[in-house]
């Protein structure tokens, strides 16, 4: 969950100034968030992949 956050926190840093100098250089946005939406298709397909979690054996039913 940690690195997940810190992966997070970094785009959501890091995306509004590079939104910011993409329309500094064409003079749109377009360009920024069709580069950003394909940055993000990695991660949704891995999200839609993912596994539920398996339940956790309680440590008491382990040892009977």
């Amino acid at each position: 969950m940690g690195l997940m956050s810190t992966v997070s926190m970094i785009g959501g840093l890091l995306s509004p100034v590079f939104a910011g100098r993409v329309y500094d250089v064409t003079g749109r946005y377009q360009s920024a968030w069709m580069m950003i939406a394909a940055a993000t298709m990695p991660a949704v397909l891995l999200i839609l992949m993912a596994k539920p979690p398996r339940q956790a054996v309680p440590a008491s039913t382990v040892n009977s």
